[in-house]
């Protein structure tokens, strides 16, 4: 499947497993102290950091925040993500 985000034609053979799972609208993603909750609005990028191969998920914290967490530094928890 080829989707394009953020102007960038992304193909999900290249992203493999990390790109799928997190990047649906609407997913939960817990902070790392567990304090706050937000959701994922289906935006993405391929993480910048010099050897990640992770993903940047879009996600809007309940304070109204928009934040970019890397798929590397998330792990799942039940039906949501946690921040690491």
């Amino acid at each position: 499947m080829v989707r394009k985000t953020f102007g960038q034609v992304i193909n999900d053979d290249v992203l493999g497993p990390y790109f799928n799972p997190t990047t649906k609208k609407g997913v939960t993603v817990v902070s790392r102290e567990g304090d706050m909750k937000g959701k994922t609005t289906g935006g993405c990028y391929r993480c910048r950091m010099e050897g990640c191969t992770g993903i940047r998920i879009a996600t809007r914290w309940e304070d109204g925040h928009m934040t970019y967490p890397c798929s590397k530094g998330m792990r799942r928890h039940m039906k949501s993500w946690r921040i690491l």
